[in-house]
């Protein structure tokens, strides 16, 4: 029956396009789309953007609403990451990497006169605690080494290698 209509509605303009016969109701369509949803939470799909018609808000707000109607159920939720900005915490993870070398090459009494723009950057900081906490993300990004495996730059001027 949709086929014959939508037949009829060719024939009756057959100076319009599809799209423009879909705009003004003329054509209907099955409401499928075309997708493909892996076990690993993948999708795959094709959607039809009318770049023309809407302004990038519109699509934006439509696409949000596809997310949220059509998001598997079996599938784990979005991570959540509440009070966690990764680029900021591998940021500080490198931070405190440098500081840990710079216990390793100076004493840190003796930092302020040695690196002044590194004293600066870091003197609110607590050095020793730091270090440790540099200590602990090597141990999560090398697992695989032994348990008494240490960073080069782990032993320090002041002696404190613990």
């Amino acid at each position: 029956m949709r086929d014959e209509a939508n037949a009829l509605a060719r024939r009756e303009n057959p100076t319009l396009s599809e799209e423009a016969l879909e705009r003004m109701g003329k054509l209907q369509f099955a409401n499928v789309q075309p997708t493909v949803i892996y076990d690993s939470g993948t999708e795959k799909t094709v959607v039809q953007i009318s770049w023309g018609i809407f302004t990038d808000e519109e699509i934006i707000q439509a696409f949000r609403a596809w997310v949220k109607a059509n998001r598997p159920k079996d599938v784990p939720g979005p991570p959540d990451n509440k009070g966690r900005n990764k680029a900021r915490d591998w940021r500080v993870g490198l931070e405190r990497l440098a500081m840990m070398r710079l216990l390793h090459r100076f004493r840190l009494r003796g930092l302020s006169a040695a690196c002044p723009a590194a004293w600066k950057l870091y003197c609110k900081r607590e050095w020793y605690k730091e270090r440790k906490r540099a200590g602990e993300m090597f141990r999560k990004l090398f697992p695989f080494l032994a348990a008494s495996g240490r960073p080069l730059g782990w032993q320090t001027q002041g002696g404190r290698s613990r």
